[in-house]
């Protein structure tokens, strides 16, 4: 116990006589710099010098992309550098101290903000320590989560391509430094009375400006007047042209990489140490310096373009979006492969249709509400419900063909050619014969008695014990069925028996006229039967050229929606990956097996 608190005690000491002895030339640095130091004014000993500072961009993570919002998320790192003549010093005075870190809350920092900005923070909110170099030279890289509006294109979701910008521009400091001139002002205003305005390219060329006063001269003005507007021309030529290279800037913002004969830099963005997104790939960083001129005032103002092209893993969507819309637009061909008889035809169009729209309403929670363009998978929503709409339609129709009959309809000439010849050759489909001992009876045409099948007539045993004796041994006059045009027509053979018959006749011709009868009604039966089969064929027909029109359709329309996007095409390779030592890193850590 005694040890353990010696121990303690030995440790506390050491940790304060560290303390005290730190590095005092540190502190002695750090307190002559910031002593008498402002933070608050612009660090140059003439008031027109220009104050240099150069800005990137070191992108950590993509956050997230809200496509409904039009929202990008981004985890960043602001780099900032520029010279600041009052934090310089000789290492030689200061025991050799070459770099200092300080608050960044004590120093002057340009006021750089992010001009698209979709959240309440423009500037930087995390205030970390500025790394002050003995030349004067400030770096400052603090870490920030931008939210930036971003216009998202709609037109291939969900295989887009996304091009999103960061600028980044001083919100105080503007660019040149130009001297307010009463006179110049009042020309200026001048001008302004003849459509010159500020930095507009109305303002008539060199070339034409004597053009110009000529025809102003001819009109009837004044020299007075022709000089002021002569004076406008020229203060035009001065906005609307290239800078003055003898004004000034207030602030000048370059991007770190920027070349002198140049304001673009193609890899605008630090990518080492960004972390892949599960959703976008980085196809391209570039950046650009530009200078712009605003209504409220004269002096352009300098910024910089930080452009993200990002192109979509299409994995997730393929997944749950597209592989089900196509599965139900293909189901959707399915309707006519299914028999008329079973009543569940519109049925199944109709679910096929809302399970559509609820695929519609989950599309518009994911993309922006905007009227510009439909996007691709809408597209295909669209020509699928328009398929499905159609499938409808042509199933009523095929329905009302298959449940046709001789009472309501008849067939017509070139529609028993079409789709009973013709077609069904065409399309594969193949009726089936009928037995060989059932016998079709032309149109028109009537059965003999015995092709109609009728009972043989009676034997003598059936007369002898059923009617009269006396025409026992003689033979029956039975009538029998020729076929005649007009019908069944009885003959009969001379009458073997009295005229008023037997008992016996008279029952006998009665059974056969009930069979006949009977005969006849069953070929009137099998007649209007194989119209109703003739009906249900042609709507067999229909539906198999239904079946190969909207299959084709549906093929067609597939691939000519789907695969028109750009990105399908587009090999590639994201430059996160080549440039991203994170990602490098995960490659080489990866096991054979996975």
């Amino acid at each position: 116990m005694c040890v353990d608190r010696r121990y303690l005690t030995a440790l506390v000491a050491v940790t304060l006589w560290l303390v005290a002895t730190a590095n005092p030339d540190a502190k002695r640095l750090y307190d002559d710099l910031l002593s008498r130091y402002n933070r608050l004014i612009r660090p140059v000993g003439n008031n027109s010098d220009t104050i240099t500072v150069k800005m990137g961009l070191r992108l950590s993570q993509l956050i997230d992309v809200n496509m409904k919002s039009q929202i990008m998320t981004t985890n960043v790192w602001v780099e900032q550098e520029w010279n600041d003549y009052k934090l310089a010093w000789d290492p030689s005075e200061y025991g050799g101290v070459q770099t200092l870190h300080v608050p960044s809350e004590h120093i002057w920092l340009p006021d750089i903000v992010l001009y698209n900005n979709a959240d309440g923070n423009y500037e930087v909110t995390i205030m970390t320590k500025a790394i002050l170099n003995f030349t004067g030279r400030v770096v400052w890289k603090p870490p920030a989560i931008y939210k930036s509006y971003c216009e998202i294109d709609v037109e291939y979701f969900p295989f887009d391509e996304q091009t999103c910008f960061m600028k980044f521009g001083s919100w105080t400091y503007d660019g040149y430094m130009v001297s307010y001139d009463p006179a110049l002002a009042a020309q200026l205003v001048h001008g302004f009375r003849y459509g010159f305005p500020l930095g507009s390219a109305e303002v008539p060329s060199v070339a034409d400006t004597a053009d110009f006063l000529a025809s102003r001269h001819e009109q009837g003005c004044s020299a007075s007047t022709l000089a002021a507007e002569a004076s406008a021309i020229s203060y035009g030529h001065k906005l609307a042209g290239a800078p003055d290279p003898t004004a000034d800037f207030r602030l000048d913002l370059q991007h770190l990489h920027q070349t002198p004969d140049s304001n673009d830099v193609d890899y605008g963005i630090d990518l080492n140490d960004y972390y892949i997104s599960v959703e976008w790939d980085v196809m391209s960083v570039p950046a650009q310096r530009r200078e712009r001129y605003y209504s409220c005032c004269e002096e352009p103002y300098p910024d910089i373009y930080f452009n993200i092209t990002l192109r979509r893993k299409t994995l997730f969507y393929t997944v749950n979006l597209i592989i089900p819309c196509v599965g139900i637009s293909f189901l959707s061909v399915l309707v006519f492969y299914l028999p008329s008889e079973s009543g569940e035809k519109v049925s199944l169009c109709i679910s096929i249709l809302l399970s559509l729209t609820v695929f519609v309403l989950l599309l518009a929670e994911i993309i922006p509400p905007t009227s510009l363009t439909v996007p691709l998978l809408g597209k295909y929503l669209l020509f699928t419900m328009i398929l499905v709409t159609l499938s409808v339609m042509s199933t009523i129709c095929v329905l009302n063909v298959n449940f046709r009959s001789p009472s309501t309809h008849r067939m017509s000439g070139w529609m028993r050619r079409l789709f009973v010849q013709y077609l069904p050759s065409i399309l594969f489909v193949v009726r089936p014969a009928k037995d060989d001992d059932e016998e079709v009876v032309p149109d028109g045409e009537e059965s003999t008695l015995a092709e109609l099948e009728l009972p043989a007539p009676p034997s003598r045993y059936d007369l002898e014990r059923y009617g009269d004796a006396s025409v026992v041994g003689d033979r029956l006059a039975l009538p029998f069925a020729s076929p005649l045009e007009g019908g069944f027509c009885s003959h009969h053979a001379p009458p073997s028996s009295p005229p008023g018959g037997s008992k016996l006749d008279y029952r006998v011709q009665n059974a056969i006229m009930g069979v006949r009868t009977i005969a006849q009604h069953m070929k009137n039966k099998d007649t209007y039967e194989d119209i109703e089969a003739d009906w249900q064929y042609v709507a067999m027909v229909l539906d198999r050229l239904f079946l190969w029109i909207f299959s084709l359709a549906c093929v067609i329309g597939t691939c000519a929606i789907l695969l028109q996007a750009p990105s399908l095409y587009d090999n590639t390779t994201p430059i996160d990956r080549l440039k991203s030592k994170v990602a490098r890193a995960d490659l080489n850590t990866m096991g054979p097996e996975e």
